[in-house]
């Protein structure tokens, strides 16, 4: 059986159609195929967010009881970042409602892509990109974690948050310079002079 998360967008789209169908209908296997196809990445989130495992399980598991709750809902639109909004909220009421210990297991950090010209620069720095997102204001660090980690497309992320394109823009802009920021400032990278200054020297 092909898989219906590996497919072109509109064998997807009817895919998810499907799934969905027999989710509603209380199919046991499509509920299973819901939940193995977007754990992973929900969990990914909330963990990233929410900087610790035990909040992230509970945010996951809560994200779930959303999704089926909401599921006869559901508009047709593209059901991941469908999914990852309902993740994004969940984190972001949690954050507003509680003090959450800010634990990240530094083995699960990952550095984001380097599509910018600052980013080339950085090496695999173990947990330190995961210290520096722990810094930065929730915003940021939740757009960061959306287009860089989990390669939401700017537009996609920008509808899974109900924000402007341009809001999104700056927010992946501000949070990159405070992280990067961060990163020199507690000496993870080291930044070179330019070439004229070493001249001088």
């Amino acid at each position: 059986m092909n898989d219906p998360f590996d497919l072109d967008s509109a064998a997807q789209s009817q895919a998810e159609r499907l799934m969905i169908g027999r989710c509603l209908v209380g199919d046991e296997a499509g509920s299973t195929q819901l939940v193995d196809g977007y754990l992973q990445d929900v969990f990914r989130v909330c963990l990233t967010i929410l900087g610790n495992q035990h909040d992230a399980e509970d945010a996951t598991q809560d994200t779930f009881v959303r999704v089926f709750r909401f599921l006869a809902k559901w508009d047709g639109r593209p059901l991941k970042p469908w999914i990852l909004t309902i993740a994004a909220n969940v984190c972001r009421s949690r954050l507003k409602s509680c003090r959450l210990t800010q634990e990240l297991p530094l083995q699960l950090a990952q550095p984001p892509e380097k599509d910018q010209a600052d980013w080339e620069n950085i090496p695999i720095l173990d947990g330190a990109i995961a210290q520096g997102l722990k810094t930065l204001r929730d915003e940021y660090r939740l757009v960061l974690v959306l287009h860089h980690q989990l390669h939401q497309p700017v537009e996609r992320v920008s509808q899974m948050l109900e924000k402007p394109i341009g809001t999104v823009k700056t927010w992946l802009a501000r949070g990159r310079q405070a992280l990067w920021t961060w990163l020199v400032s507690n000496d993870h990278v080291r930044v070179s002079a330019p070439s004229s200054a070493r001249e001088e020297n």
